[in-house]
């Protein structure tokens, strides 16, 4: 007599079967098992890093980042008028204290048949001129 089936039980046919990957992070700079919460990505232009980093490695880098950030200035249109001033107030103090009135300086020009703008710079060789008249 014959059983139907295999007689051999471990050559029996294996049916889909459940089956869970779970995936744990840790620590990139800790050198036990601390279990990461975050992953932070770094990019130089060449190479690309990723950290996984714990609560306290996360909170040394952002708390770093934080301390330099209220030092940081930032570019834009502030820094750039700042920047004016600061030549403005350069070239003022290379004139020193003996600085030219403009105003007559074009009064001199216009009497001594120089041509000149009311307004603007006036241009070295009517400075220059002026200066060796006096």
């Amino acid at each position: 007599m014959r059983v139907s089936g295999s007689s051999e039980p471990w050559r029996c046919k294996l049916e889909y079967v459940a089956k869970t990957t779970r995936v744990v992070l840790t620590c990139d700079l800790h050198g036990d098992g601390t279990e990461a919460v975050t992953t932070i990505r770094l990019d130089n232009g060449t190479v690309r890093y990723e950290l996984d980093l714990c609560q306290t490695h996360l909170g040394e880098l952002t708390g770093a980042g934080r301390r330099l950030r209220p030092r940081r200035r930032t570019g834009g249109a502030g820094s750039a008028t700042k920047a004016a001033n600061k030549t403005a107030a350069v070239k003022t103090r290379r004139r020193g204290g003996g600085a030219l009135d403009t105003a007559a300086v074009r009064e001199w020009a216009l009497g001594h048949g120089f041509t000149v703008s009311d307004r603007g710079r006036i241009p070295r060789r009517i400075m220059e001129a002026f200066t060796a008249s006096e």
